[in-house]
């Protein structure tokens, strides 16, 4: 469990400060220590309730976004498919980020390129959710690795446990002393080159599938799911949301036991009119 009074890095400035602490708080409160966080769907939704996420074909150049609406106090992040899905977690990372801190409340344009301080807080903030510092040493210190003492496969055993990008791997590893300066700056691969070097190929390809599937907003599904039980929408509806055969949707739904309602009909009675 992580600690009521986590100790921060020295290498943490001051304007970090607040990221790391907001994305350590949302741990200690969600029970999730310091390991890796399995699922950032379920997350999001147990730390922002009105909030869903969706994962959908966007522009090339653009990884997130928070669309609001305003009238029903409803959000959806929004986040790219992509065949690097350790930028994906990133991204949804970053988005609850600025949900944390009421970033769009304040009327912050969505332009992460520009790099103002509200973007540049969400991107520390995500990188210390998805692989807080403290976690990071216990997990090299399972490994029996000895601080100034790394070679590149230890970084590659942080991407893969944490689901990181070596970018922020190795961010985090120097913060904490690590690896040197020149190690940070020469270390540079991409997590799916250190996954062919390193022999986790096979668990690379299997997430880039899942990250480059678009997903709806579970809130849809299940109100749509809710709708076909009580008639309202048909499985050829349901199946196109879901992006899916319906003939797999309608096999899935029976398999589950799902099925609409009996819709009990009440015929009129002809005797009650009189018969010539």
């Amino acid at each position: 469990m992580m600690p009521e009074d986590p100790v921060i890095p020295a290498a943490i400035g001051a304007s970090e400060r607040t990221a790391c602490l907001a994305a350590m708080k949302i741990r200690r409160d969600q029970g999730l220590g310091t390991g890796p966080i399995a699922d950032l769907h379920e997350l999001i939704g147990l730390v922002a309730p009105s909030v869903d996420v969706a994962i959908l074909d966007m522009p090339s150049g653009m990884d997130g976004m928070v669309l609001t609406d305003p009238v029903r106090g409803k959000s959806i992040i929004g986040v790219a498919t992509t065949g690097v899905p350790e930028r994906q977690r990133s991204s949804m990372g970053h988005e609850l980020g600025h949900i944390v801190f009421a970033d769009y409340e304040a009327g912050l344009r969505h332009d992460p390129a520009a790099r103002t301080p509200e973007e540049t807080r969400a991107d520390t903030f995500a990188r210390h959710l998805l692989a807080p510092v403290e976690g990071m040493a216990d997990f090299l210190d399972d490994l029996g690795a000895v601080r100034g003492e790394l070679n590149p496969r230890h970084v590659s055993s942080v991407v893969r446990h944490f689901q990181v990008s070596p970018a922020i791997a190795i961010i985090q590893m120097h913060s904490d002393g690590w690896i040197t300066a020149k190690q940070k700056e020469e270390w540079r691969e991409s997590a799916q080159s250190l996954a062919l070097r390193y022999g986790w190929i096979g668990d690379y390809r299997a997430m880039a599938a899942e990250s480059s599937t678009p997903r709806p907003p579970q809130r849809l599904i299940e109100n749509t799911t809710e709708g076909y039980i009580r008639n309202f929408v048909s499985v050829q509806g349901l199946a196109a949301l879901s992006g899916v055969d319906p003939e797999r949707q309608l096999h899935e739904l029976e398999e589950a036991g799902i099925t609409p309602e009996t819709i009990e009909v009440a015929w009129a009675d002809l005797d009650a009119f009189g018969a010539d």
